[in-house]
Formats: C-alpha cells, sequence, structure tokens
C-alpha cells in the first residue's frame, strides 16, 4: 500500500482499538439498567461511546427519562466496571504485533483518548504497552 506523504507516526484511540473496554462499560451499564427495572438497548449505548462522562450521561438521562436516579446508576455501573477492570481487560486481536512492527520501522506512536490518565493506567498499564 502506498501512502501520499511519508508515515511519522502513529496515533492509536484506547477503547475499543488497542483495548476491548468498550464490552466492559456496555455490559455494565446493560446490568445495572436491568437491575432498575429498565432496559437499555445497544443503539443507545452506541449514542454513547466516545462521549465524555457527562455527554454520555445526559444520553442515558434521556433515555430513562424523569424520575430515573442517575446517580445511583453511575455508582452501580462504576462498581461493575470496576470488578471487570481488576479482572483485567484484554487487548485487542494484532495490538502486540503492529506495536512491534513500529518498533521495527522505529515510528513513534501515541494514544489518544478522552479517558483519563487513571483510566489509561488501569485499563492498559497492565500490557506493558504505555
Amino acid at each position: 500500500m502506498t501512502f501520499p506523504h511519508p508515515i511519522k507516526g502513529v496515533v492509536f484511540d484506547m477503547d475499543g482499538l488497542l483495548c476491548d473496554t468498550e464490552v466492559v462499560y456496555r455490559d455494565s451499564m446493560m446490568e445495572e439498567a436491568a437491575a432498575h427495572g429498565r432496559e437499555l438497548p445497544f443503539s443507545v449505548i452506541k449514542k454513547m461511546i466516545g462521549l465524555p462522562s457527562i455527554a454520555s450521561d445526559a444520553v442515558a438521562a434521556e433515555h430513562f427519562g424523569p424520575g430515573f436516579d442517575m446517580a445511583a446508576w453511575d455508582a452501580g455501573v462504576t462498581a461493575r466496571v470496576k470488578v471487570r477492570l481488576d479482572a483485567g481487560v484484554a487487548l485487542k486481536a494484532g495490538v502486540i504485533e503492529i506495536l512491534d512492527l513500529l518498533d521495527f520501522l522505529r515510528l513513534p506512536r501515541a494514544i489518544a483518548t478522552s479517558s483519563s490518565h487513571r483510566s489509561v493506567a488501569t485499563h492498559i498499564g497492565h500490557t506493558g504497552i504505555t
């Protein structure tokens, strides 16, 4: 494959590309919604992907409607996510191989994410790729 300009570096998104955290959040949100007697379809979750938490919460609040206890839902989702993250998040297939190739080609790389540094450390710190 030819590119119109020489590649000088590569920037990776973290969640959903380097590691499979989107599944962690999706399952945690759906389970917590069910624990509150509500349903959270994947079509709503897709609108939340990639948003900062305040914007994501606004999507959920609109879906659940007035009177829904968002604070309790957030706390429950956070607890479920923590349990899953503490168990370890898998890197996506091919991540190590592409990073090895970039090392071989001596191309710098970076992670761009809307997640906090703490989330980066929790999600992929154990893998050694940071």
